[in-house]
């Protein structure tokens, strides 16, 4: 007996991991839909079954990469209680050539359509409710008061800075990522200190 249908790796999962690599290496605006239905190797029809459109797409990459690399990242946030250990740890294990899918679409992101607009915004308050625990451990660490450090303020100032950082590394720009990060590390003892 013949089995009817799509193949069962054919589904939104391994189509939006496929297409991931593809928008990582050569950017989302870069590359066509119809060279992702390419690259995929998959029908245009089944395509648009499971994607209505690029949007559609570009959103489930996003929440695909979130799903699978992202939560790792934000296990290990949770280890650090001390802002400057965990930015070290990080600047040191991030390969100069690396760089975060979701922050280099988040600064791509009004390019994007309402979907994936609305996806990055869900993504960025989860980063910045890890950022600001973080925070509050280290201040608590460090018996800092709180009442002098405005953390909303911090937690934007690292977000946006981690987002520098990822820009600078997609544009292999490795010496402004080294001025940068002294910066960053300047930056953040002056706002703790305050």
């Amino acid at each position: 007996m013949a089995i009817l249908g799509r193949p069962v790796s054919l589904n939104r999962d391994s189509i939006a991991q496929a297409s991931i690599n593809y928008y990582w290496s050569y950017g989302m605006f870069n590359i066509s839909y119809n060279e992702i239905i390419k690259h995929t190797k998959i029908a245009k029809g089944s395509f648009y079954k499971l994607f209505k459109d690029e949007d559609d797409l570009q959103a489930e990459t996003l929440k695909i990469y979130f799903d699978k690399t992202s939560k790792k990242n934000f296990k290990d946030l949770d280890v650090f209680k001390d802002i400057f250990e965990m930015l070290k740890f990080y600047l040191a294990n991030y390969n100069i050539n690396q760089y975060c899918y979701f922050y280099v679409s988040y600064a791509e992101s009004y390019k994007l359509g309402n979907k994936s607009k609305l996806t990055i915004k869900n993504l960025e308050k989860k980063y910045k409710k890890k950022i600001h625990n973080l925070l509050i451990r280290h201040i608590d660490l460090h018996e800092l008061n709180i009442k002098n450090i405005n953390v909303k303020e911090l937690v934007s100032f690292l977000f946006d800075s981690f987002l520098l950082i990822n820009l600078f590394k997609r544009n292999k720009l490795r010496q402004q990522t080294i001025n940068y990060e002294k910066f960053l590390f300047k930056s953040i003892k002056k706002m703790l200190s305050q």
